[in-house]
C-alpha cells in the first residue's frame, strides 16, 4: 500500500509573551488538506546535545500553540503534520530566548517626617 503523507508547514514563528505568564506564542500556515493534527516539538538551550521533544498534538487546522517557558531559556519549536498515513517533514526551526525580568530593587527605607503644627488663627 502506498503512503501518502501530508505536507509540510513553513513560517513557524515563535514570539515571546507576558500576557498571563512567561510563554512563547507559536504561529504557522496550514498547507496540509488531509491532516488529523499537528505534533508540535520544542528543544530547550543551544547546545549540540539538544535534542527535540513532542510537548504536544493538536487538531486539524490548528494554526496556533502557546507553550510556557523560563526567562533566559532559549527554545526552538518545530511542527509536523500528522495523519494516519503517516508524519510529514518537519517545519522550518523557529528559535526565541525568552527575555530575563529585570531585578526588583531593595532597600526601600521609610523616614517618618513631622510636618509640625498647624499655625493658629
Amino acid at each position: 500500500m502506498k503512503k501518502i503523507f501530508v505536507a509540510a508547514m513553513v513560517f513557524l514563528l515563535a514570539v515571546p509573551t507576558f500576557a498571563d505568564a512567561v510563554g512563547v506564542n507559536l504561529s504557522w500556515k496550514d498547507n496540509a488538506t488531509n491532516e488529523d493534527g499537528y505534533i508540535i516539538e520544542k528543544k530547550i538551550g543551544t547546545a549540540a546535545t539538544a535534542v527535540f521533544v513532542e510537548i504536544k498534538r493538536t487538531t486539524a487546522n490548528a494554526i496556533t500553540f502557546v507553550d510556557n517557558a523560563n526567562p533566559g531559556e532559549t527554545v526552538t519549536y518545530r511542527v509536523k503534520a500528522f495523519n494516519v498515513s503517516g508524519v510529514s517533514i518537519p517545519s522550518n526551526e523557529a528559535s526565541v530566548t525568552i527575555p530575563t525580568l529585570p531585578a526588583s530593587p531593595t532597600g526601600l527605607t521609610v523616614i517618618t517626617v513631622s510636618i509640625g503644627t498647624p499655625a493658629a488663627q
